[in-house]
């Protein structure tokens, strides 16, 4: 007797992005006028150009140096962080089950962990190619598998608030049934490579330090990294 029938919740949409509740909404379009760049604004666009550092980004490799990894790091968190909204994770456990043309929950996880975890390594480094996975590849690939774990830690962790139960569990079940079966084969194809390619060696070991690392932090059910967010600037 509690089920919300279907022509009710039809109209019960979601606020648009950035709608603050209580605020009057827009009786028309703002003018131009209101769009033009403040003075601090432009100030740093032309940031590099008066004398500072173009490296605006918070650093973990020492003072004046680009810090390549956690650049990378926030570039995924951009993407990841926007899906793992916790009033997003709430809307899409729900409308599949409403509506079975719209993307649920599990198809979202599903296509995340395999886009991210499904890299075909045995393939690149077997064939020789050990350039494809050397360098800025290699940090690329540990950095957005360490976030998307770290994002599903982040519904995972019971002290994380704004989840319901019913999304946390269903991560949880993600994580055990999806998530670390894919870090197992990964570490197991890098295991099996590490005798066979010695010519790799370097990115192997990098990579399987990153995997077995990275289920040790899952299995550990709590978030295991900071990720910075992108720079705002310099103070005035």
């Amino acid at each position: 007797m509690l089920a919300i029938p279907s022509a009710l919740t039809s109209l019960l949409l979601p606020s648009a992005f950035g709608y603050t509740p209580g605020e009057a909404p827009i009786a028309q379009f703002p003018s131009p006028v209101v769009l033009h760049l403040t003075d601090y604004f432009c100030l740093l666009l032309h940031w590099s150009d008066i004398g500072g550092s173009a490296d605006l980004m918070a650093t973990r490799s020492g003072s004046g140096t680009f810090d390549e990894l956690d650049a990378l790091e926030v570039g995924a968190n951009l993407a990841i962080s926007a899906i793992f909204s916790a009033p997003r994770l709430e809307r899409l456990a729900v409308q599949a089950q409403r509506n079975s043309s719209l993307p649920s929950l599990a198809q979202v996880f599903a296509r995340l962990t395999n886009a991210v975890f499904a890299v075909n390594i045995t393939a690149d480094v077997a064939s020789g190619e050990c350039s494809t996975l050397q360098g800025g590849q290699v940090l690329a690939l540990t950095a957005v598998q360490s976030v998307l774990a770290n994002a599903y830690m982040s519904v995972v962790d019971t002290s994380s608030t704004g989840h319901s139960l019913l999304v946390r569990n269903f991560c949880k079940y993600h994580v055990q049934n999806v998530l670390l079966p894919a870090i197992a084969a990964q570490t197991s194809a890098l295991t099996a490579m590490s005798q066979d390619n010695p010519q790799c060696a370097e990115s192997i070991v990098l990579l399987l330090a990153h995997s077995t690392g990275l289920t040790s932090a899952v299995n550990a059910g709590k978030v295991f990294m900071t990720v910075a967010t992108p720079p705002l600037g310099p103070p005035i």
